[in-house]
C-alpha cells in the first residue's frame, strides 16, 4: 500500500488530499499487530492462521 500510495501523483492532488495519503503513508509504516490481554502480541498473519485453525476444529467438532 506504501508504494501504490507513493507512486500516485500526489503532487498533483488538492492540499487537503495530499495531507490524507501522508497520513496513510505513516499509518502504514509499522505493521499491525493486536494483543491479547495485554500478554503478547499477534501480527496479521498469525491472527489469521489462529482463526482458520479455529474454525477447522469447529467444524471437526460439528461433524461429530
Amino acid at each position: 500500500l506504501v508504494y501504490a500510495v507513493y507512486d500516485c501523483q500526489w503532487y498533483n492532488a488538492p492540499p487537503q488530499e495530499v495531507r490524507i495519503l501522508s497520513l496513510i503513508l505513516l499509518k502504514t509504516q509499522n505493521p499491525l499487530t493486536l494483543s491479547g490481554a495485554k500478554l503478547f502480541e499477534l501480527s496479521a498473519n498469525s491472527f489469521t492462521t489462529i482463526v482458520k485453525t479455529s474454525l477447522s476444529y469447529l467444524s471437526v467438532l460439528r461433524a461429530i
